[in-house]
């Protein structure tokens, strides 16, 4: 179904995305990972959805649309419910 989307695929990771992940990894405290996504989004021109305050370190480099900021409490992303 999500091929279905009328989304550009960006999963090639090429020089211009390994520069600017370099450059935002050492000018700014983020993991590696959340570099390289913010990478793709910045050289592909995409508007980067998230709702991790890692990225507001480059919100004036990367365009960025932010969701509600996750609670530190559920850093999981899971609820304990376990329902009765």
């Amino acid at each position: 179904m999500i091929r279905q989307l009328p989304v550009i695929w960006l999963d090639r990771v090429d020089e211009p995305v390994l520069t600017a992940a370099g450059r935002f990894k050492a000018q700014h405290r983020l993991s590696f990972a959340d570099a390289i996504i913010a990478a793709f989004a910045h050289v592909a021109g995409a508007i980067l959805v998230h709702k991790d305050p890692e990225y507001l370190l480059l919100k004036s480099i990367v365009v960025q649309e932010q969701l509600p900021l996750k609670d530190s409490s559920s850093q999981a992303g899971f609820s304990s419910h376990t329902g009765s």
